[in-house]
């Protein structure tokens, strides 16, 4: 059945029009507690995580070694090797192996070394950290290799110098190492994360918000003094600047909160990745939201909203996907900088490629642009869509019938 069509006499300019939508939208959503709690528990989980890894990074990570006997002699060279290999050791020297033993049982050493250091012997309390053994096995075989090298009447000294000086790797660096690609990818792939659950959300919310209206019978109200496109177009507006609001509020308590902490050594990358997923956030829901706003307004109730919403969210689980399964492992893979040009996959593929790798300006551009102009066709279709069928009540609106002239 559908609704007599309201009078068209408005004398509210549309761009007034649009606000005021959206500013009904955000007033009611900010101040909602699934918005208010929703926020503080994201911000609650981020502020845990970041403490329990400052406090996980705080322990002592160092490996306490005792010596004692004749491996005493072996400390300089234990600990330089372990410095050689990144590996905190603090290497002590014990009276006796009895006070080792006790020092090992009370946690006081993680390792006990006796014996020589052609034949070591260790004692733990549970397990041998695997560096330790291939330090311990590695000294053990020197010794026996010194051994043998005197008792054939040579040097071991002057052939361990003539090995070294003959056995030298040439290395020949293509490309300039780059010490903290993990941590930008990391950061890539939390942005790419937030924007894909803020996405979803938030455009559902839109389609949800549409079949309210239009099962409230609130929209015939409404449409008397705004057009059908306006009051879409505020809605889009306004829960996209309420997911906004959320984003920021992530990305000020995470980012602030993990260089506050040193966690993240690179804040450059971390600001270039939140105000690059903020542009994309709002070009990426827009393009969602407009197709969210159409499919809501083909139905009646809140029960069909998730049928029609499956063909738009695909188009975000699908570049959502594509994102880790091309740029996680390759940051610089052809495919992916192909189609982070494209709308839909930019939102998720250009922040990741900006964390971790020097995207081309014209690249970032272009993106945009196309977005930009996907953005204006969508927003010409789901106008069209919307304003043929959010007065219609009943059974679901048919796509062709709405894209058919009123």
């Amino acid at each position: 059945m559908s609704a007599p069509t309201p009078s068209r006499s408005r004398a509210v300019s549309p761009t007034k029009a649009i606000m005021l939508v959206a500013k009904r939208e955000i007033d009611t959503r900010l101040k909602s507690k699934s918005f208010v709690f929703g926020t503080l528990g994201l911000v609650a989980a981020i502020a845990l995580y970041i403490a329990m890894m400052t406090f996980i990074g705080g322990r002592d990570s160092s490996t306490s070694i005792g010596l004692t006997g004749e491996m005493t002699a072996i400390s300089a060279e234990l600990s330089a090797s372990g410095e050689a290999l990144g590996e905190d050791l603090v290497v002590t020297e014990v009276p006796d192996a009895a006070t080792g033993e006790q020092q090992v049982r009370d946690e006081e050493l993680d390792v006990l070394v006796g014996g020589t250091p052609a034949e070591p012997q260790v004692t733990v309390k549970t397990g041998l950290p695997d560096t330790v053994e291939v330090l311990l096995s590695g000294i053990a075989q020197q010794a026996a290799l010194n051994a043998q090298l005197t008792a054939g009447g040579l040097d071991p000294a002057q052939v361990q110098q003539e090995v070294a000086a003959a056995a030298q790797v040439q290395i020949t660096h293509l490309d300039e190492a780059n010490p903290q690609q993990v941590e930008q990818l990391f950061i890539g792939i939390a942005t790419c994360f937030l924007l894909y659950m803020s996405m979803m959300m938030y455009g559902s919310y839109v389609a949800q918000g549409v079949v309210e209206e239009k099962s409230s019978r609130v929209v015939e109200l409404l449409l008397a003094t705004i057009r059908p496109y306006q009051l879409m177009l505020g809605k889009v507006v306004g829960i996209g600047a309420v997911g906004l609001v959320q984003l920021l509020s992530i990305a000020i308590i995470g980012v602030g909160g993990a260089v506050a902490a040193g966690l993240l050594t690179v804040p450059t990358a971390a600001l270039s990745a939140a105000v690059s997923g903020l542009l994309w956030y709002l070009l990426g829901f827009f393009l969602l939201a407009t197709l969210a706003a159409a499919s809501g307004a083909l139905v009646s109730r809140q029960e069909d909203v998730q049928s029609v919403m499956m063909p738009m969210m695909m188009l975000v689980l699908i570049p959502f996907i594509l994102t880790f399964t091309l740029l996680v492992g390759d940051p610089e893979n052809e495919t992916g900088e192909w189609l982070s040009l494209l709308p839909f996959f930019s939102p998720f593929m250009m922040p990741v490629r900006i964390a971790t790798s020097v995207v081309p300006i014209w690249q970032i551009g272009v993106a945009v642009v196309l977005s930009l102009v996907a953005a204006a066709v969508l927003l010409a279709l789901a106008s069209r869509i919307y304003s043929n069928a959010v007065l219609r009540t009943g059974s679901r609106v048919k796509l062709k019938d709405a894209l058919s002239k009123a």
